[in-house]
């Protein structure tokens, strides 16, 4: 097992098992990782590339050297890497199992029936007769045949010299040889058309669609299928030699394990689990009995003949939801699917190879079957499974496009797959031939189905086309739908203020989407849960989330408080939502929910809070990469709010009604600065609300005699800057026009030169309890000049920045606006104010044909004309 070392003479590093497993490994994931960056694009589960790497060095054909493969395929260590992957396999599955939310199958009982039966019948049968008339299989026992055709050709002789029933004996040969022929197509069957539950839930998972019709169908429908694949394995094992009552206690063993796992271990876990809630103790200890207690029934349904898989799997469905669930979830599965798992899939390539390993298959000279025979089956197993899904689709009246996208999910082959065509190397079933050719078909059904439905579900989404993506164009005494997003309550109360300033009424309405952002953690739940206004109590406790009573309180108080608000408000309609998705993903619920309603602005809450010590403190790093997501790739606009306890410092009840509030806008220009604007319009005609509004005015330094010098591109951005200089003012002159004869709003101008003038007028703002300002993304001006070296945070933009930070001396809170300036929204969107880059092409259009006009059309003067005559 260990090294002697490497100062000793003679030390071979494919003669230890324990150096060799670590060099596989360590290649092996590495190679693995850089496969699954090639085929990123092409959306490509893990195990894909890891059979690739198999097949690379188990297949003699790619690396020739025989020094090479005794060590990355040693006899040694080979086994050793078997051993850990289905170690890592049983364990995966029983997490497969835990992170199965059931409440997703319930109420389609009829279709989860109908879709079952074809998924497990359609493909297997078709696929079986597919095989058999193709002729694949025939010649299964040909040594046997040899002998076959000698005894009828001399069968007195033989007859008389052993004294045995010659023709008996022939008729019990080819009695054998047709069962075992039955019994290869079934094996390819079952390779081909099973669907593997752990596969369908990554890919419903990663598209996120499991909380949809072909989502749940396709998971209720797999799950199914492994339960049902698993046993049908080991039944036609025992089948393949001849035991044929053997199956029939497999099954009444697969149906006395799931009783006793939903019966028995079930209740005893709930136990543990209000044991662990009552003490409020998460300890190891329970978690090391829960893997032992695997290992245990794995180890019972070894002994019985059915895969430790199996058992493992039903356990994972039989346990409750529960922090001891999401425990098990966070502390095991990176490392068993980064490492573990990988190795099972890795092993199934090996076998493509059979002069490096010490499986027992039986090895010919040629080929028994035509490679075109296979295909053809392969092809048959695909569009029975796409069949399946379109029949599904049929029946109930669901589109097609739903239909295809089921088919395309039963279409993943996953563990299950292959462990069947595993099965058939060590029971000496399947040839080098047909296994290569049925693992190429397994490999590549999944990497053709990959891409195919992320590009159906990509191509069936349309993009909404509506007109008010922004404030600018949301007028202030008009309708603004808006979604809010929070994390814990303590987003709630300022929130809530900040939404009664903004002036709800019903002429000019407010339609709140809440949207609470839970981490998926432990059991997988939907992942966007549209609360009913008649369901709202208790609604997050049938969703099955794996976490704590705090985290189950928090979000019955931002419904509670969300509820209160709106009963107390005329101009409020609000929708509570959740979304429950990973922190990488969460951007796009954003996104879906915010495209989904219309809405024309995001508001998000900002990374950091105020702490004890009154200073501003990061509450969750992942919160601040969510909200760079959403800014990057927002349909609408989006506005980040830094809470200073703006609902402590206006003492707002929304019971009482009693706002009172002193905001400020501070105004530079640019697309950005006129949503907020917009914004402090519509807070303006508050009674209760006193606004100032400080424009910041740059002092001109530009000399025009040096504009014939400009280059093109400098022109081109004088010409858009001027361009939006004019909106600037179009829109503040119409703003001063409203409020005229408005004591609470105060306009005031502000000359400045440079960042030092800036940062002076903004610190002459006094009794200020919220800032609003402009992001400003792409802009340049004087008035931020020094500013731009010290921005930390620049989804903040410069000002806003400037007033978070401590040299600011500011307390207040502090609105960020970012504007929508998209194109390609449709017709509706083409009466729509043009983008600032169209009215920068419009501008330089106009610009360039007036000077055209002027130097060829241009009037000539009384001394030229006399000149001429």
């Amino acid at each position: 097992m260990l090294m002697n070392g490497l100062w000793r003479k003679k030390t071979e590093l494919s003669k230890f098992a324990l150096t060799t497993y670590f060099v596989q490994s360590i290649f092996f994931i590495l190679l693995s990782r850089v496969f699954g960056i090639i085929l990123s694009p092409l959306h490509q589960p893990p195990f894909v590339c890891d059979v690739l790497v198999g097949i690379i060095f188990g297949s003699g054909y790619v690396i020739k050297d025989h020094k090479f493969n005794e060590i990355f395929v040693s006899k040694l260590s080979t086994p050793l890497l078997e051993l850990l992957g289905n170690f890592g396999l049983m364990y995966m599955m029983f997490l497969a199992g835990v992170k199965l939310d059931t409440t997703l199958v319930k109420g389609i009982k009829c279709k989860f029936a109908i879709t079952t039966a074809t998924l497990l019948v359609l493909p297997v049968v078709f696929t079986f007769v597919a095989s058999f008339k193709l002729g694949i299989g025939k010649d299964l026992l040909l040594q046997d045949a040899d002998i076959l055709r000698g005894l009828e050709a001399y069968p007195t002789q033989i007859s008389n010299m052993n004294g045995i029933d010659t023709r008996g004996f022939i008729k019990e040969i080819k009695k054998i040889a047709k069962h075992q022929r039955v019994c290869f197509l079934l094996f390819i069957s079952l390779a081909l058309s099973l669907t593997s539950f752990p596969m369908v839930f990554y890919k419903v998972t990663c598209l996120k669609i499991i909380s949809t019709e072909p989502g749940r169908l396709a998971l209720s429908a797999s799950v199914v299928s492994e339960l049902v694949g698993w046993v049908a394995l080991a039944a036609l094992i025992c089948w393949w030699k001849l035991e044929l009552v053997a199956p029939v206690y497999l099954a009444c063993w697969a149906i006395l394990w799931i009783v006793f796992c939903l019966v028995a271990v079930r209740p005893m876990i709930r136990w543990v689990q209000c044991r662990m809630l009552s003490t409020e103790q998460m300890t190891n200890r329970y978690i090391g009995l829960v893997m032992v207690g695997i290992a245990a029934g794995g180890l019972l349904n070894e002994i019985v003949g059915m895969h430790a898989a199996f058992g493992a799997f039903v356990l994972g469905l039989a346990f409750p939801a529960g922090p001891l669930a999401a425990a098990l979830v966070d502390r095991s599965e990176e490392f068993l699917k980064n490492f573990m798992y990988r190795f099972f899939f890795v092993t199934v390539g090996f076998i493509s190879d059979f002069e490096f390993t010490n499986h027992p298959i039986v090895r010919e000279k040629g080929s028994r079957h035509e490679g075109s025979a296979f295909v053809i089956v392969i092809l048959v197993a695909m569009a029975c499974k796409l069949l399946s899904g379109l029949i599904v689709a049929v029946s109930f009246y669901m589109p097609a496009k739903d239909g295809l996208t089921l088919g395309m999910l039963l279409l993943t082959n996953g563990p299950l797959n292959y462990y069947v065509l595993k099965a058939t190397s060590t029971k000496q079933v399947f040839n080098r031939v047909e296994y290569m050719a049925v693992l190429v078909g397994i490999t590549l059904t999944t990497a053709v189905a990959s891409p195919l439905v992320a590009l159906i579900l990509r191509q069936s989404k349309r993009r909404v086309v509506y007109r008010r993506r922004n404030l600018q164009r949301s007028t202030h005494d008009s309708e603004l739908r808006m979604v809010a997003c929070v994390h814990n309550y303590r987003n709630v109360p300022s929130i809530i203020t900040l939404l009664e300033a903004s002036n709800p009424t019903m002429q000019s309405p407010i339609f709140l989407y809440v949207l609470q952002l839970i981490e998926l953690v432990g059991r997988a739940s939907a992942m966007l849960i549209v609360h009913n206004q008649d369901s709202r109590q208790g609604c997050y406790r049938q969703q099955n989330i794996a976490t704590s009573n705090r985290g189950e309180q928090q979000t019955e108080l931002i419904n509670a408080s969300f509820e209160n608000y709106e009963q107390h408000s005329g101009g409020v309609s609000v929708q509570f939502l959740t979304a429950i998705s990973l922190y990488a993903t969460m951007h796009e619920d954003v996104i879906t929910i915010a495209e989904d309603r219309h809405a024309a602005l995001i508001m998000l809450p900002f990374h950091m809070a105020v702490g004890v010590s009154g200073e501003l403190e990061t509450v969750n790093p992942a919160i601040r990469t969510i909200n760079q997501n959403i800014i990057a790739k927002a349909p609408c606009s989006v506005a980040i709010f830094v809470d200073r306890d703006l609902a402590i410092a206006t003492n707002f009840v929304a019971e009482a009604q009693n706002l009172s509030i002193n905001v400020a806008l501070l105004f530079f220009g640019g697309p950005d600065d006129r949503d907020a604007l917009a914004y402090a319009w519509r807070m303006a005609d508050h009674p209760s609300v006193n606004l100032i509004v400080l424009r910041f005015i740059p002092e001109d330094k530009r000399n025009s005699s040096v504009a014939g010098t400009m280059s093109q591109k400098e022109f081109a951005e004088l010409i858009e800057a001027d361009a939006d200089r004019q909106l600037d003012e179009d829109f503040i002159a119409e703003f001063r026009l409203q409020i005229v004869g408005n004591e609470s709003v105060v306009y005031a101008e502000q000359v400045v030169s440079d960042s030092e003038e800036t940062v002076a007028a903004i610190r002459s703002v006094e009794n200020c309890d919220l800032f609003v300002v402009g992001r400003g993304h792409g802009r340049s001006s004087i008035c931020t000049v020094g500013l731009e070296e010290w921005s930390e945070f620049s989804e903040l933009g410069v000002i806003g920045d400037f007033l978070i930070s401590s040299d600011s001396e500011i307390k207040a809170s502090v609105l960020v606006i970012q504007q929508y300036t998209g194109t390609g929204l449709g017709s509706e969107a083409s009466t729509a104010v043009p983008h600032n880059s169209q009215m920068k092409i419009i501008e330089i259009i106009k610009y360039v044909g007036h000077q055209c006009w002027n130097k060829i059309f241009e009037p000539k003067s009384e001394e030229n004309r006399r000149t001429n005559c």
